[in-house]
């Protein structure tokens, strides 16, 4: 897994945080432009997400405690970064990014009601420098567990 995958995975699920919060940010109409500070709150907690890969099987659960929404995507190296809620209220972001020998273009899609469940779908092209694009999909379910066990709360 390259460095930009590992990126583009972090932005599709690091959307849940132990930390004060929580709620579902509803801002914004349909395909409306939106800044990292109009991104949904997801509800304090722990967390479960199922990943598929290229639609390859499930990979076993994990729980999680993820940072804050403000980490959700990760766009300093991003030439082109676009956030759009729709009109069902679905997070879409299209990025094209770059760093080194790398570049990728990316395209998520993160919908739910952020306190139980929220799915996310996303396609991915990296590539590097004299090799041929590498394209991924990536499927997560991710569910609300409860609030943290003792000892993995975050600031968000």
């Amino acid at each position: 897994m390259t460095r930009w995958t590992g990126l583009a995975m972090v932005g599709l699920l690091a959307m849940a945080a132990c930390s004060p919060g929580g709620g579902n940010g509803t801002s914004g109409g349909p395909d409306t432009t939106i800044s990292v500070a109009d991104l949904p709150h997801v509800r304090a907690g722990y967390w479960e997400r199922v990943e598929t890969t290229n639609g390859q099987r499930p990979r076993p659960p994990t729980s999680a405690t993820p940072a804050s929404p403000s980490t959700w995507f990760g766009h300093k190296e991003c030439s082109s970064f676009i956030l759009k809620r729709t009109f069902l209220g679905a997070v879409v972001t299209d990025a094209t990014c770059a760093s080194g020998p790398v570049a990728s273009t990316m395209h998520m899609s993160i919908g739910g009601d952020f306190n139980a469940s929220y799915t996310s779908d996303g396609q991915m092209t990296i590539t590097l420098q004299g090799k041929p694009p590498q394209n991924f999909t990536l499927h997560t379910v991710t569910r609300y567990l409860g609030a943290c066990p003792a000892g993995n709360s975050t600031d968000g």
